[in-house]
């Protein structure tokens, strides 16, 4: 894969969020870390990757996202149904519509 053709791996964790550009050869260029405070709302964690993910996009060529959270959550909402390490998230999902609008400056096709 082409060093231009990067990927934003995402890392939901109870203690933290890490969020890493690599591509599929597994290179790491950035990895950015940040508190969950898992005993706290979803929201302020959601904005904090929002804003991150869409520093990301505005500086690099992304060919796609991938992300992976302490769960289980319902694939069919994003609802976290039973998350220790995220207690408080229990019953939440990260708001789907100020996520999508974050990845609007992702070009799939390019």
């Amino acid at each position: 894969m082409s060093i231009n053709k990067k990927i934003i791996a995402v890392d939901i964790g109870g203690t933290n969020i890490r969020v890493a550009i690599t591509n599929s050869d597994g290179e790491i260029f950035k990895k950015i870390s940040f508190q969950t405070n898992g005993n706290k709302d979803i929201s302020i964690a959601t904005e904090n990757l929002i804003s991150i993910v869409q520093d990301i996009l505005k500086k690099n060529k992304i060919l796609g996202v991938g992300v992976s959270s302490a769960g289980p959550i319902d694939p069919y909402t994003g609802i976290y149904k039973h998350s220790p390490n995220l207690s408080s998230w229990l019953g939440y999902n990260h708001d789907q519509k100020k996520l999508e609008a974050s990845l609007l400056l992702l070009d799939l096709f390019s």
